[in-house]
Order: structure tokens, then C-alpha cells, then sequence
């Protein structure tokens, strides 16, 4: 090439920071997130996601799905999390920004849609997390008369395609299906990271001595196949017994291993229970033993807790080290329909959403007796990779009748029930057909094909982990004009730096 002129286009300010550096604190970054932009990384990252959205559409396009979009102002309705509210100018009305669509892709398939999907914007009120935004992407998607297994076969396909496309990796369909009930057993948590070994042993019965000097209604162990000395050992249980003050923690070292009875704890165990408890921690160089109450009702049990806490000790000193390539997908199914409210005592909560149907061969059973709900299975389904929540979704109610009945036990109010939900009630009640469907948590999707750390290095604009738009400086002030125009009085002013 020959150069024959040079114009400059536009003049830069001084840079805030080098490009790419990886001295600049996050909330640095996400000030001048223009210019942090322009980082190869993040580039990369945005065009992998554009390929997920691409590779999505053209499966379920092939698979006769119709793109569909739908409102997102909605109206309030309790569904789990916190809403956004809106205000209108009317006085004492107020939209909310739609959780989900999933009232909405209900109301599709009463109206005659076969299949439905859209890569819907969702909004909740939480806490910022690593996988947390306030305002996320689902892959969304919904089937009439379809059953829990095609459903699955349909998703396979459709996250099959999208690591292939968008990754590069060939995954092996079908996806290992694994019991609610088995996952927080086995690993204290219901979305676990299978590559972390150290499944959690129960060993009330085959260690009963020990169980009984500690109390507590369960006994579990934890095999490590490492060495941890003893000070890191204490600083880890330390830091558990904060988070589980109801457990008990017990720390058995690889001396401990090789003679349990010079140990005081296991200098009574029989011949049974010392065969039992070489047999659990064959191979390994230390174990913890954990006792307290049963806690898989949902989330993380402190066995689960525990499990995660050793991992990270072990990835942070080099002793465990995770191939970012070995994608483990697999379901998790047969969860409680309901779970006790923790908020209000004596109150029940849906354990995902209350539109989850409970299992065919107890629907029945609900119309006669609803007192029966919290002792039910839902046909809820996760699907699960390397500790990670891709997606949830479920086959829903689709009669009237068992709907109300899941409602009304839930609220507890026949008035709310009607005037929150009557719009899904009247759809259901125009001869709805069975359905299911599920939602794929696009950003964490992408931040697991990217390899990131956190879903805000997978979107273009993220908000902070406090929820705020650091760039535009959002959340911000309006004017007192803007505040009586929508009727809005501020009972307190508060300092939102």
C-alpha cells in the first residue's frame, strides 16, 4: 500500500487506564466501559454471544419454533423475586418490569401456539452476585403437549447446537438425569460441579458411635484426596461454623486416617464402623466429618458449603486443578413443589415458581386433599453444568382448578389469587393443553463458553454488583416536576452514592 494522505478522523482524551490492563479495579473499568471496550477480551466475549444468539435462533427455527415477543411491562405478581415497579401517571397504578415471561408464554399456548420462544429481557430487584444482574437475558421457550422428555430432547438439541457453534465443543446427548434428592446428598447443593470429586458420605448408621457423642440428626463425611495441614484445616472449619452455627465440624487428618483409634473421637468405633469409615476415605489424605440437622430443603446444605469451601482451598493452592473444557451437563429432576417461606413462619413458598405442575399421578390428589401440596414432587427440571444453573423450566398446571388450588395455598388469600392471576386462570380455563417449557440463563451460558469469571464480562453495559449503572451514574434523581406528574412523594431522601 501506498500512503498518499493522512486526516485525523477525532482526537482521544488521555486514557483512564492501558487497555487490558489487569491492575484497574472493576468499578474503574465500568465508569469508562467505552473505552474498557476495547479490550480483546471483551470483544471476544460479545461476539461469542452474538453467536449463542445466532445459533439459537436458527435451532429452534429448524425445530418449528415461532420468535414471539411479549410485554414487558406487566403487572405485580408474587413470583419469587422483587419486582421493579413503574409508575404511570395515573394515581396509585403501577406497572412492573416482567420477572419472566412465563405468564405470558402460558396465555401463547391457551391461545393455539404450538411453539414458542423468544431471547427475552427479564428484570428482578436482588443483590448483585457473580451471576446475578438486575436486568438479564433468557433463551425462552414453551411446547404444547409435551411431556418432561421432550422437552429435554428439544433442549439437548438446542444446547448441543450452541456449544458446537458458538464454542467449538461437541457435547454427548442424552444428558445423565440425576434426582433432586441424590444431587444434595450426594453433593449438598442442587446445582453442583460434579469435577470437584468429594462426594459427601452419609454415615449416621455405619458410624453411629461417633454420631451419637456428637448429636445432631445426621452424620456426613467428606473425603479429601489431598493433604491439608492442620492451621488451614481450622481456618476453613472457622469460617463454616460462622455460616452453620447449628453443625458440628470434626477435622480428621491423614494420621487420623491411618489409625482412627488415636484419635479420642474414634477410639470406640467397632470393627463394623472402622471397616465402614476406611472403606469411605480409601485413598485419600484427610476427611472432615460434619453433624446437625437435615438441610437439603433447597440451595446448599453446610456439608454442601463445606464441600465448596475445601474446593476452593485446594484450586487456590494448586492441589485441584479444573480442565475449563470438560463441560458436565447433566438435569436435575423430582424437586418439592413447595419449600417453607423463610420470611413468614408456618407459610409455604413454590420451591421455582407456582405455576409448576406436581406430578401427573398426584393431581388428583390435590383437588381432594390440598393439605397434601408440601409433601409433593414437582415436575420441575434443572439443567446443570460445572456448578452453574444454565436453566430451569418445568411441565406447568394446565387446568383451573389444580392452579387456584396451588395459589390459594400459597397466598392464602382468594382475592389476591383472582385479581393477581385471573388473567392466567381465565386462559387456562378456555381448554389450555398440557405444556413445558424452559428458560437457558443466556449471560451465564456465555460467561461459561467464555471461561469468565463473572456475567458482567459477557455483557456490553453491566450494572455493578450493588445494581448500579456506573457509566451513566443510574439510578439518578428526576425533578420534583417529573416526581408530581407520577403522583410519587419521597417520604425520605437518602445519599445514593
Amino acid at each position: 500500500l501506498q500512503l498518499e494522505s493522512l486526516n485525523v478522523l477525532n482526537k482521544s482524551a488521555n486514557a483512564p487506564f492501558p487497555i487490558g490492563s489487569t491492575d484497574t479495579k472493576e468499578e474503574v473499568r465500568l465508569v469508562h466501559r467505552p473505552w474498557d471496550l476495547r479490550n480483546a477480551s471483551l470483544q471476544r466475549n460479545l461476539m461469542i454471544r452474538a453467536a449463542v444468539a445466532r445459533a439459537a435462533r436458527k435451532y429452534l427455527d429448524s425445530q418449528g419454533f415461532l420468535e414471539i415477543e411479549t410485554p414487558t411491562l406487566f403487572r405485580s405478581t408474587p413470583e419469587g423475586a422483587r419486582e421493579f415497579l413503574v409508575p404511570t401517571r395515573t394515581a396509585g397504578r403501577f406497572y412492573a418490569l416482567v420477572q419472566s415471561p412465563q405468564q405470558y408464554k402460558q396465555l401463547l399456548m391457551a391461545g393455539g401456539v404450538d411453539r414458542y420462544y423468544q431471547i427475552a429481557r427479564c428484570y428482578r430487584d436482588e443483590g448483585g452476585r457473580a451471576d446475578r444482574q438486575p436486568e438479564f437475558t433468557q433463551i425462552d421457550l414453551e411446547i404444547s403437549y409435551a411431556t418432561m422428555p421432550d422437552v429435554h430432547n428439544v433442549v439437548e438439541g438446542l444446547v448441543c447446537s450452541v456449544f458446537r457453534e458458538a464454542a467449538g465443543v461437541n457435547l454427548q446427548a442424552p444428558f445423565e438425569v440425576k434426582t433432586f434428592d441424590w444431587v444434595m446428598s450426594t453433593y449438598g447443593i442442587d446445582k453442583p460441579d460434579t469435577r470437584l470429586g468429594m462426594e459427601i458420605q452419609d454415615v449416621t448408621t455405619t458410624m453411629a458411635s461417633v454420631q451419637a457423642v456428637l448429636g445432631g440428626e445426621r452424620l456426613q463425611l467428606i473425603p479429601v484426596k489431598d493433604s491439608i495441614a492442620r492451621s488451614q484445616a481450622d481456618r476453613i472449619s472457622k469460617e463454616w461454623v460462622e455460616t452453620c452455627p447449628d453443625h458440628k465440624i470434626v477435622f480428621l487428618s491423614e494420621k487420623h486416617l491411618s489409625d482412627p483409634r488415636s484419635m479420642k473421637l474414634l477410639q470406640n468405633l467397632t470393627d463394623n464402623e472402622m471397616q465402614s469409615l476406611l472403606k469411605h476415605v480409601e485413598g485419600c489424605k484427610c476427611a472432615f466429618l460434619v453433624s446437625g440437622v437435615v438441610d437439603d430443603v433447597s440451595g446448599t446444605s453446610a456439608a454442601g458449603k463445606l464441600r465448596i469451601s475445601l474446593a476452593q482451598y485446594l484450586i487456590d493452592n494448586g492441589l485441584l486443578v479444573l480442565d475449563p473444557k470438560d463441560f458436565r451437563v447433566f438435569w436435575v429432576v423430582d424437586f418439592p413443589l413447595l419449600q417453607p417461606d423463610e420470611e413468614v413462619p408456618g407459610r409455604w413458598q413454590a420451591t421455582h415458581n407456582p405455576f409448576t405442575s406436581p406430578k401427573h399421578e398426584d393431581l388428583q390428589r390435590v383437588l381432594d386433599d390440598p393439605s397434601i401440596l408440601p409433601n409433593l414432587k414437582s415436575q420441575h427440571y434443572d439443567i446443570v453444568c460445572n456448578g452453574w444453573e444454565l436453566g430451569g423450566g418445568g411441565i406447568r398446571i394446565h387446568t383451573p382448578e389444580v392452579q387456584k388450588s396451588v395459589l390459594m395455598h400459597i397466598l392464602g388469600d382468594e382475592e389476591r389469587v383472582e385479581s393477581q392471576f385471573g388473567q392466567l386462570l381465565k386462559g387456562l380455563s378456555l381448554g389450555c393443553p398440557p405444556h413445558g417449557g424452559i428458560a437457558l440463563g443466556m449471560d451465564r451460558l456465555v460467561a461459561m463458553l467464555c471461561g469468565a469469571q463473572s456475567i458482567r464480562d459477557v455483557l456490553a453495559f453491566p450494572k455493578s454488583t450493588k445494581g448500579n449503572e456506573l457509566m451513566t451514574g443510574s439510578p439518578a434523581t428526576v425533578t420534583e416536576d417529573q416526581l408530581q406528574e407520577y403522583h410519587i412523594s419521597i417520604a425520605r431522601q437518602t445519599d445514593a452514592s
